[in-house]
């Protein structure tokens, strides 16, 4: 270590975080040699020789071979097709286009060359077939020489900045001198560039608390780091601005690592944080404190907890219900020596066949899907053999993740697919990608999800104006109170109060003060939900002040059969029975999930289970019972 690092190395804890990033570290004067982020020579050879005793390493190489046999295929394709089927095919045959995918991003293009010139690279790493490097060197220049990366998106410029600049570290003693070059001016013309105009100005991710600031840096830094050697002037001037921003998008791990923006974007967030800080790590040799960040420490425990034991997450807020076996937990288990994220990670990749990394059979739609597990590299990469023998069912069957996006999970087992699991949300309505969800819950058993959260509607990517209007983005699409048809208050925030694990006869019980989102309302809400041993769910419900009819809803795919204030609910051969005890309702509603408006998810395959409770002096109280 040299004696600038040292020395910021010894005062790194007596100063303020920010102030330290933004004035003191600047790039080391000799970095090591290419290639030097992940893929080291070093860590080429550790896979290799893992291939030969780790059957878990060997199949996922495997998998990639594979993978980049099947898009070399396809990559050769683009000399072949007509100009219509190029058209429309753009992100998989030959060259990359530039060219919108959705209509409004560059962003599926910036996926798509990651995981070609990062899947190409690795297996040329791998294997020495020339046709592997040729073919990757070919998509940087490709890329490096459109118009730009679309820099008022972006993320589209930050990912494609980050693909480049890992193809470029990892293939550069292939690449020819003059090439290289090229895309070395490219990194700073479409990338540091523009990134610096964001920094200088304070715009938009660079000044945000969100998973943009953590996309955003990682492809800055990536490039720095990949560059700096030969363009110290241009990437250390972008070096220091991405060190006094990183901060912001890191803030969000406090206190416990919840997400507030959900599942997904823990997904695209944390993973581009754990890449930027593993990369400071190989080239400056420091972590630079970032690992010290409150709540990044836990923020996998946050992870596996979302996520039922079939691998769906508890998905509120802008989430898909299909989860991603996120790289990202193998290297939080090596810096925080936790084993057991390797281990759980392993496993999911094992139950939902992530071996052959290319996911067929997606809920989520092919080509899209897919291309969101876009560093599955990073899976052999970062693996931590020390998930053979770890064990990560101990880990708490309950727990209370507090922070802006309060909420609660609860499950029977860990590795039962069959297993109850439930999950409670209180928080914000203020979050980024946020709906107006508090007080919904999920409920799931016997490998079926009952009570469901519909999740994202990609009308709402699309569609400007007032979002609030979208039923799967209000508490009208959600399973919580809707009252008078009115919308919960905008500007909520609200908690768990109470939260209890493993008690006699539950494994979880957790109390929400959701009074905040009714406010105008009713004077108080609490709800309680309690998963008890047997896997039923309790959900009870306390209100004050109402003047109007309460709408008590949980959305289900299941089939519904009512009798009075009960419910039979089925789906395949499994069924739950759902009592209710109220004596403000007096009866069970089927109701429809249709939205709006044509443009948004049509929700086909959903029902509600409604009641509609009318005050009694003001008071409704509410429990209802879902047993399998």
């Amino acid at each position: 270590m040299n004696l600038k690092l040292l020395s910021f190395a010894v005062v790194f804890f007596c100063l303020p975080v920010t102030t330290l990033f933004a004035n003191d570290f600047q790039l080391p004067e000799k970095l090591p040699p290419h290639p030097r982020i992940y893929l080291t020579e070093k860590r080429m050879g550790e896979i290799k020789a893992l291939m030969k005793t780790d059957p878990f390493m060997e199949q996922q190489v495997k998998a990639l071979q594979s993978k980049a046999a099947r898009l070399l295929v396809d990559f050769k394709k683009g000399g072949q097709l007509n100009e219509d089927k190029e058209r429309t095919s753009a992100n998989r045959y030959g060259l990359l286009r530039y060219q919108f995918p959705d209509g409004m991003r560059l962003l599926g293009v910036s996926w798509m060359c990651i995981v070609r010139v990062t899947t190409f690279a690795f297996v040329y790493r791998l294997t020495g077939e020339q046709e592997y490097a040729d073919a990757a060197i070919s998509e940087m220049l490709n890329v490096c020489r459109f118009p730009d990366w679309h820099p008022v998106h972006f993320l589209d410029t930050a990912e494609m900045a980050a693909g480049v600049a890992l193809g470029y570290d990892w293939l550069y003693n292939v690449i020819p001198v003059a090439k290289r070059t090229e895309i070395r001016k490219a990194l700073i013309k479409h990338g540091l560039n523009p990134g610096n105009d964001f920094y200088e100005n304070k715009r938009h991710w660079a000044a945000s608390a969100s998973n943009w600031n953590e996309v955003c840096n990682n492809g800055m830094i990536q490039a720095v780091l990949a560059i700096a050697d030969e363009e110290r002037e241009a990437a250390g001037k972008t070096f220091k601005y991405a060190l006094e921003s990183m901060p912001l998008g890191l803030s969000v791990y406090a206190p416990e690592g919840t997400y507030p923006e959900g599942g997904n974007y823990w997904n695209y967030g944390t993973l581009a944080s754990c890449m930027t800080i593993a990369a400071l790590q190989d080239v400056v040799g420091s972590d630079l404190g970032f690992l010290n960040t409150p709540g990044f420490k836990t923020t996998g425990d946050f992870f596996m907890g979302i996520i039922r034991p079939d691998f769906w997450y508890f998905n509120y807020s802008d989430c898909p219900d299909e989860a991603l076996p996120n790289p990202a937990m193998f290297y939080l288990s090596r810096v925080y020596n936790r084993p057991d994220y390797a281990a759980w990670l392993c496993d999911f990749v094992k139950t939902k066949n992530y071996y052959q990394i290319w996911n067929e059979n997606s809920r989520e739609g092919d080509e899209s899907f897919r291309d969101y597990d876009r560093w599955a590299v990073l899976r052999a990469v970062w693996y931590n053999p020390e998930a053979v023998g770890a064990d990560f069912t101990s880990t708490p069957l309950a727990k209370h993740f507090s922070g802006k996006q309060d909420l609660a999970v609860m499950r029977t087992a860990w590795k039962d697919r069959e297993a109850a699991f439930a999950a409670l949300k209180a928080g914000s309505n203020r979050s980024g990608h946020c709906h107006l969800d508090i007080g919904t819950f999920v409920y799931d058993v016997h490998g079926y999800r009952w009570a469901v959260d519909l999740g994202r509607d990609m009308a709402s990517y699309r569609v400007g104006g007032n979002p609030w209007r979208l039923f799967r983005l209000i508490n009208r699409g959600h399973n919580t109170f809707l009252i008078s048809d009115s919308l919960q208050n905008r500007y909520a925030s609200c908690q768990i109060i109470k939260f209890e694990s493993n008690g006699k006869d539950f494994t979880g019980r957790a109390v929400a003060d959701i009074s905040d989102a009714y406010a105008g309302q009713v004077k108080s809400a609490i709800r309680t939900a309690t998963l008890k041993k047997d896997g039923t769910l309790i959900i009870e419900d306390q209100i004050e002040g109402a003047v109007d009819k309460v709408r008590w809803a949980m959305i289900t795919p299941a089939g519904i059969q009512i009798n009075g204030k009960n419910a039979i609910l089925t789906q395949g051969d499994k069924k739950v029975i759902v009592t209710l005890q109220s004596g403000e309702i007096t009866q069970f509603e089927q109701l429809p999930t249709t939205p709006t408006f044509d443009y948004e998810n049509p929700n086909e395959g959903y029902t509600m289970l409604a009641a509609f409770a009318t005050p009694n002096k003001g008071k409704i109280n509410i429990k209802v019972t879902l047993k399998p």
